[in-house]
């Protein structure tokens, strides 16, 4: 009457008074191969459990070291980018400047140009002029 495959043989009497009995229902429970595989599966669980906190403990310092490793590396980071963007904005002030320079320079040389033809061909009406006045 301990093993629960044992129930079919009870009558409804015995059924009811086994139900009323909790001590009794708490041995068969225990008694049960698969109660007890459970049992050693949950006990095992711990276990493992267990071993993975203090694992996970054992690490802490660890973690909180990269952590904080890891800060520090995004302030080096961040430091390194300002640096970049600073740079980048005096090349770009640079560029503009040489730009500008470079924009003025050509600007003058044709300028120099155009005043050189207009000259050239002023003193050419001269001479013409000159050549056509004294005939």
């Amino acid at each position: 009457m301990s093993l629960p495959g044992h129930f079919g043989a009870l009558r409804t009497r015995e059924l009811r008074e086994l139900l009323e009995d909790e001590d009794k229902i708490n041995d068969i429970t225990r008694c049960s191969d698969k109660f007890q595989g459970l049992q050693k599966a949950a006990e095992k669980m711990l276990v493992s459990n267990q071993i993975m906190a203090k694992v996970g403990l054992s690490q802490k310092p660890k973690f909180k070291d990269a952590k904080l490793l890891l800060a520090m590396k995004y302030k080096e980071l961040e430091n390194i980018r300002s640096i970049i963007q600073a740079k980048h904005e005096q090349l770009a002030e640079k560029y503009n400047v040489h730009y500008a320079q470079w924009s003025l320079v050509t600007k003058i040389n044709h300028a120099e140009e155009e005043c050189e033809v207009s000259i050239s061909t002023s003193l050419i009406c001269i001479s013409v002029g000159c050549i056509f006045f004294h005939r």
